[in-house]
């Protein structure tokens, strides 16, 4: 709820909004599955060895970098005190 909360002042308000959205609903929903629908697809990930799991972990650091720039208040291309 955060992240949709806090879309009223980034720089890319609909993404931050999106991916707030779809954080909630998910975590939502992660009950009704239940643990045994969610290990199947946690073991073929981890099947399929260390490059593709590295791989999925940079794509996670990317997006939470670029969550931390879009929500960062302190924006120096906007600052008249130079």
């Amino acid at each position: 709820m955060s992240l949709f909360f806090t879309a009223s002042t980034p720089r890319s308000r609909e993404v931050v909004r999106i991916l707030g959205i779809i954080i909630f609903v998910s975590g939502l929903i992660t009950p009704l599955f239940g643990l045994k629908r969610f290990d199947r697809p946690l073991d073929g990930w981890s099947a399929r060895g260390p490059v593709f799991m590295r791989v999925w972990v940079g794509f996670a650091l990317a997006i939470g970098l670029f969550l931390a720039y879009v929500v960062d208040p302190d924006d120096q291309a906007h600052d008249d005190r130079a």
